[in-house]
């Protein structure tokens, strides 16, 4: 008869089938011994046998490594920033296998970001010490504000039972720029000086008002050099605030020569985003002016 014995670190964990058994001479006998960890640790176990009439027992020393599926977000902030209306930002949510076993994961309500947000992929498998990265998209092609967590499960290979879960804080935001220029009454979003003495000015100012989000920058610049020699502007660039507040610009034509301009595109206005630094619109206008000399004939 053999009586058999454990000792180690984590006694719990360890099970002996049938720790008392008999061999008969030239027989061989299996004994079982099970592993049930509770906790995530390298467990030992020296195993004695100790056989009857016999002072020398047997010593047999056990190992088990223990480990839970384990993913974790190497960012777990995803920030899109600001974009305009109608443009795209691609964002990587990069997963890690931290544990020691192949881990499952899925997303627990991408749905709820959709349209403005897709997802490459919401569920898949993850080795040990691999890495998986999932392509977030974000568009929109209306001002729209996010800023909600996603939830990441993390399960077994076998998908049987939720380990553990985690959050990734995404924010998003997409913006419209709304930018008006305003002629006087009567100018149809052009330069109507009329006729004009030789040496005379007139002046013809514009409004531009800003009804977007955030502050815009224009800047204007002449596409033809001529009409430069004649068209001076009180402000070629600056920026304007949102709100109903308006910047004024002032259009002096004055030329002390004869000179005729009859709907020619002359001048550029570039509206420019301070957020993201794009232009976001490229308007041009066009002049009409003529200069003469007071004559008479006798």
């Amino acid at each position: 008869a053999s009586f058999v014995s454990q000792t180690g670190n984590s006694k719990g964990c360890w099970l002996i089938e049938q720790p008392n058994f008999s061999i008969q001479p030239t027989n061989s006998f299996e004994l079982t011994i099970g592993y049930h960890p509770t906790s995530s640790e390298l467990s030992k176990a020296k195993l004695g046998i100790f056989i009857k009439d016999n002072p020398e027992p047997l010593f047999i020393d056990f190992q088990g490594d223990s480990s839970v599926p384990l993913i974790e977000a190497i960012q777990p902030n995803v920030d899109f920033e600001k974009i305009l209306i109608g443009n795209e930002k691609v964002k990587k949510i990069e997963l890690k296998n931290t544990g020691k076993l192949p881990a499952y994961w899925r997303l627990k309500g991408a749905q709820q970001f959709a349209p403005n947000i897709t997802f490459s992929a919401t569920e898949g498998e993850l080795k040990p010490s691999k890495k998986f990265d999932i392509v977030a998209k974000f568009t929109s092609q209306k001002p729209v504000q996010i800023k909600k967590p996603l939830a990441v499960e993390v399960l077994d290979i076998d998908k049987t039972r939720m380990f553990s879960s985690f959050n990734v804080n995404i924010s998003a935001e997409s913006f419209d720029v709304n930018f008006d220029v305003m002629f006087p009454k009567g100018q149809q979003d052009q330069f109507e000086f009329g006729q004009l003495k030789v040496g005379q000015s007139r002046v013809i100012s514009i409004s531009l008002r800003n009804r977007g989000k955030y502050p815009v920058d224009y800047k204007f610049a002449f596409t033809n050099k001529e009409v430069a020699k004649y068209l001076k502007l009180s402000s070629k660039e600056g920026s304007v605030k949102n709100g109903d507040k308006t910047v004024q610009v002032n259009f002096t034509f004055c030329s002390n020569v004869v000179v005729k301009f009859e709907s020619l595109k002359c001048l550029s206005l570039a509206v420019i985003d301070t957020q993201t630094k794009s232009t976001t619109a490229q308007l041009s206008y066009s002049i009409t002016a003529s200069t003469f000399y007071s004559m008479f004939t006798v």
